[in-house]
């Protein structure tokens, strides 16, 4: 019974998600004097997720199904604004066109650029013979301004993913570090 619960309260959160978009698009449309959103949009985005978990062979529909939806609908709607409203648009509406797994893949890669930095920076001050050091330190601050550079303003996702855990590296967010053992 809780594991139905629990279905329920994800298919709520991905409505009041769905309707969070719908009302968005519809005030940035008003403002910007473009094409309106309508009560069909809705029903469009809801019937992408549909069609997305069939196209997966599911019988319901899954987080990544709305996103994928939304993230469709929104990438649509700023395409018929003005040319001189998009950049806006994009930058408004930039959490709904990336979601989560699509730029973790981003982030694993630019922490594994700081990691060859640090390792590089390391190997050229240590004396030689000795050994290398059996952990490397990354701060998170670093991470967070590559990340800026690629337009991605929030990394507290990646650092709890399971792709984080899996490459190797952990995190400890009483010193803002990320820590990596040497291989």
């Amino acid at each position: 019974m809780s594991q139905h619960l629990r279905g329920c309260d994800r298919w709520l959160l991905g409505c009041c998600r769905c309707l969070q978009v719908y009302i968005e698009l519809r005030k940035s449309a008003a403002a910007s004097h473009g094409m309106p959103i309508a009560v069909r949009h809705l029903e469009s985005l809801i019937r992408m997720s549909e069609a997305h978990a069939r196209m997966h062979l599911r019988e319901y529909v899954s987080d990544d199904d709305i996103n994928m939806a939304i993230k469709q609908l929104v990438g649509s709607f700023i395409q018929t604004q003005k040319y001189s409203m998009h950049k806006t648009l994009e930058r408004r509406f930039r959490s709904y066109l990336t979601h989560g797994s699509d730029f973790y893949h981003l982030l694993l890669s630019l922490l594994k650029g700081l990691l060859r930095d640090v390792q590089t920076a390391t190997r050229l001050t240590l004396p030689v013979g000795s050994p290398p050091p059996e952990e490397y330190v990354i701060s998170v601050r670093r991470l967070e301004d590559k990340a800026r550079e690629h337009e991605i303003g929030d990394v507290r996702g990646f650092l709890q993913s399971q792709l984080f855990a899996s490459s190797g590296f952990s995190y400890d967010p009483s010193k803002g570090e990320i820590k990596c053992r040497a291989i």
